[in-house]
């Protein structure tokens, strides 16, 4: 008797195995790439929606980015290793809200002059390459070559190159809620490293834009790594703003920065947008970087 009920159990469980297998399969298949990529985007969009919004220009911008920094910001890189904040020297945990604060108030005032200056204090200049670069697109452009001479020759050419492209970030607000950071240590920085910046967000994204850091500073990547054996990266998403004359429409840019520990000091690296909303109303943004 007690043999015969473990048999009848034992059929039972088994009918319901057999069921769930041939139910579960039909009534939940996987979500397709278009329906996760939809899904992500709404969600971003409430977030935007519930953040403050932050005046670019406010005083406590500082304070603010300091505490945007998250464990969750970013899927790190292969072989990169988490930093906390903790984990950080003094002089990079002070200067990480001061150099993310500086771009954003640079693309605020939106000029030439304030593009410069932001690289200056970052202690970057155009360097030789890029600024014969720029001189023979504005010479084949047909544009006014300014000479040759003095300390003000990456402000001049950049005053020229900013006119003869029309650029302009037109960056107004920030939205914290969305936006964050987050630090981690690489003991190389190839390819694949390069191309990681927001990689897993960035796919969720149609028309991504990216924009070429035209500024070096006298100790360079190459150079850390060859000093110290490791390099010490940021990577920042900062969700803005732009002014009415984007009709304020709100745009994710993820920036990365490393440590010198040569100067002690942040430096810009990448950076990176995805512009589909201002594409969609045919709109652009040209960003000096």
């Amino acid at each position: 008797m007690r043999s015969s009920r473990i048999w009848a159990l034992l059929v039972i469980a088994l009918l319901v195995a057999v069921n769930v297998w041939v139910f579960y399969p039909a009534t939940s298949k996987p979500r397709s790439l278009a329906e996760a990529k939809l899904e992500f985007v709404e969600n971003e969009r409430r977030t935007w929606a519930d953040s403050d919004v932050i005046p670019l220009g406010d005083e406590a911008l500082e304070s603010i980015i300091e505490k945007m920094q998250s464990d969750q910001c970013f899927e790190l890189p292969r072989g990169a290793v988490p930093v906390s904040v903790a984990e950080l020297s003094d002089d990079a945990r002070r200067d990480l809200p001061v150099a993310v604060a500086g771009l954003c108030r640079a693309y605020l005032t939106d000029t030439a002059k304030a593009v410069v200056e932001y690289m200056r204090e970052r202690g970057e200049t155009l360097g030789p390459v890029n600024s014969q670069q720029w001189r023979q697109i504005l010479q084949k452009q047909g544009h006014l070559v300014p000479p040759l001479g003095g300390d003000d020759d990456d402000l001049r050419l950049a005053e020229a190159f900013w006119l003869s492209a029309d650029n302009g970030a037109h960056w107004e607000l920030l939205r914290p809620g969305g936006s964050c950071w987050r630090v981690y240590r690489v003991s190389q920085y190839g390819e694949e490293i390069a191309s990681s910046l927001g990689k897993i967000e960035t796919g969720m994204w149609d028309g991504v834009k990216s924009y070429r850091h035209r500024f070096t500073a006298k100790h360079t990547v190459p150079d850390e790594l060859r000093s110290t054996g490791t390099l010490l990266l940021c990577d920042v998403k900062l969700v803005i703003d732009h002014d009415e004359s984007l009709r304020s429409i709100t745009v994710p840019y993820y920036v990365r920065f490393w440590w010198s520990t040569a100067d002690h000091r942040w430096h810009p690296l990448d950076l990176g947008s995805m512009p589909i909303d201002l594409m969609r109303m045919r709109l652009t943004v040209k960003l000096m970087f």
